[in-house]
């Protein structure tokens, strides 16, 4: 199935939108990480709350984060 010219750039532009919302949630786990390693805690779960308040209400919010 062929998508029409417009169809294509709603996908495209939906990638785009999806790639930059991966690499701002990438920068938060980066920040967490670097506070960890700081031995910063308050900060560390100052990023990872950010990170969880992100997630979409129905995805389970309990999940353990793998870095």
């Amino acid at each position: 199935m062929f998508l029409t010219e417009k169809e294509d750039y709603i996908k495209l532009e939906e990638f785009r939108a999806a790639i930059a919302k991966l690499t701002a949630d990438r920068e938060v786990f980066k920040n967490a990480i670097e506070a960890h390693e700081k031995l910063d805690v308050a900060q560390c779960f100052a990023h990872l709350s950010h990170a969880r308040r992100a997630l979409p209400h129905n995805q389970n919010r309990h999940h353990v984060f793998e870095v």
